[in-house]
C-alpha cells in the first residue's frame, strides 16, 4: 500500500457506497473508519457492510474501523403540515407546541417544548433558515413571532439554542441501536446532542466499557461542558451541522479551534465533520474554499476529517475520499 496520510478519513456508508467494487476503491484511496449514521442506517444492511468492509480490509491489510453513529433525541415539526410547505412570513405571529397542525398553529414533536422554553427563546427551523422568537407562554401552548421568514416542511429538524430541555439524549430506539452495535463489535459509538457530562456517563454504563465512545458536540451547553465531557469520553466530534445551527455562524471556527484544543491537552481523540466536502454531492472536485476548511482541520491537528452525505449518497464517493487523502497528506507536509 502507498503511504496515507496520518490525519485519519472518515466516510458514512450509504446507498452511494455500499457495492464491493466502491468499498474497495474508497479502502484503498486512503478511508480508515467507515461511519454508518444510524438516523437512517438499517440493521441487515449494515451488518452486510460491515461483514464486506472487514473482509477486504483484511484482504488488502488495512485497519479499518466501524464508527456507529447514533440518532439521537431529535425533534421534528409535526408530520401534518401541507405537502407544499408552510410559508412563514417576516413578523407574523404562530402558536406553537405539541400536537396537531391546523391554521395558526405549528406543531413540534417533543411534548416538553412549553415547559421546557422561556419568553425570548429562539427556535430554529430548516436547519437554521427559518428563526422564531417566543413571545408568549400559555398553558399548552406558547406564541412565536417570526423573525427570519421561510417555508418549512413536515418532519424537518428543529433545534432550539441554549434552552435546557429536559429530554435524555439516549433514546429508547438509541439503546436497542447499541445492543446491535456491541453485538456487531463496531469499534466506535458516537452520541449525538451531548450536553453534560451525565450524557456520557449514562452512555458508558450502557456500553460497559466494550467499545470506544465519541461525543458529538454540538450544542452550547457541551462547549461549556467540554472538560467534563471528556473526562468521559474517548473522543469528540466537531459535529459543524447543528453546532452552525445553535451557534452563530461567525462563531463556529472559534469554536472549533477551542474544541480541538481541548481535546488535545486531554490526549482524546477529535474529528471534524461536516460539510467538509459537500459540493462533491455532484461534482468530481471540491470548491477552492472546502479544500482550505480541510487544510486548516489538519493543521490545528484534528486526528481525523469526515465525508457525511458525500460518501453515502453523493455522485463521487471514491473520489471524494481520494481528494481528501491528498488534501490531508499536502497539509501535514507543513
Amino acid at each position: 500500500m502507498k503511504h496515507l496520510s496520518k490525519t485519519k478519513i472518515v466516510a458514512t456508508i450509504g446507498p452511494a457506497s455500499s457495492s464491493k467494487k466502491v468499498l474497495t476503491q474508497m479502502i484503498e484511496s486512503g478511508l480508515d473508519i467507515a461511519r454508518f449514521n444510524f438516523s437512517h442506517a438499517k440493521y441487515d444492511l449494515s451488518a452486510k457492510w460491515i461483514g464486506i468492509i472487514r473482509a477486504i480490509a483484511k484482504k488488502k491489510k488495512r485497519e479499518v474501523k466501524i464508527l456507529q453513529d447514533l440518532q439521537g433525541p431529535r425533534i421534528r415539526l409535526g408530520a401534518d403540515l401541507p405537502e407544499k410547505g408552510l410559508p412563514l412570513k417576516k413578523g407574523a405571529k404562530i402558536k406553537i407546541g405539541f400536537g396537531k397542525f391546523k391554521r395558526g398553529f405549528l406543531p413540534i414533536d417533543y411534548k416538553g417544548l412549553v415547559d421546557d422554553i422561556k419568553i425570548g427563546t429562539l427556535i430554529m427551523l430548516s436547519d437554521g433558515t427559518v428563526e422564531l422568537e417566543v413571545i408568549k407562554k400559555e398553558k399548552n401552548s406558547a406564541l412565536a413571532k417570526v423573525l427570519v421568514g421561510g417555508k418549512v416542511f413536515s418532519r424537518k429538524g428543529v433545534n432550539i439554542p441554549n434552552a435546557n430541555l429536559k429530554i435524555s439524549p439516549i433514546t429508547e430506539k438509541d439503546k436497542a441501536d447499541i445492543k446491535w452495535g456491541l453485538k456487531n463489535e463496531v469499534d466506535y459509538i458516537a452520541l449525538s446532542f451531548v450536553k453534560d457530562e451525565k450524557d456520557m456517563k449514562e452512555l458508558r454504563k450502557l456500553t460497559g466499557g466494550k467499545v470506544k465512545l465519541i461525543a458529538k458536540i454540538e450544542r452550547p451547553q457541551a462547549l461549556k461542558n467540554l472538560k467534563k465531557i471528556l473526562k468521559f469520553s474517548d473522543g469528540v466530534m466537531v459535529a459543524r451541522g447543528d453546532l452552525g445551527i445553535e451557534l452563530h455562524l461567525e462563531k463556529i471556527p472559534n469554536a472549533q479551534r477551542k474544541i480541538i484544543d481541548v481535546a488535545h491537552k486531554t490526549k482524546k481523540l477529535v474529528i471534524v465533520a461536516t460539510q467538509m466536502m459537500e459540493s462533491m454531492l455532484n461534482n468530481p472536485q471540491p470548491t477552492r474554499a472546502e479544500v482550505s476548511d480541510i487544510d486548516t482541520a489538519v493543521i490545528e491537528k484534528a486526528d481525523a476529517v469526515m465525508l457525511s452525505e458525500e460518501t453515502a449518497i453523493g455522485k463521487y464517493p471514491v473520489e471524494a475520499v481520494r481528494v481528501m487523502e491528498k488534501i490531508c497528506k499536502e497539509a501535514e507536509k507543513e
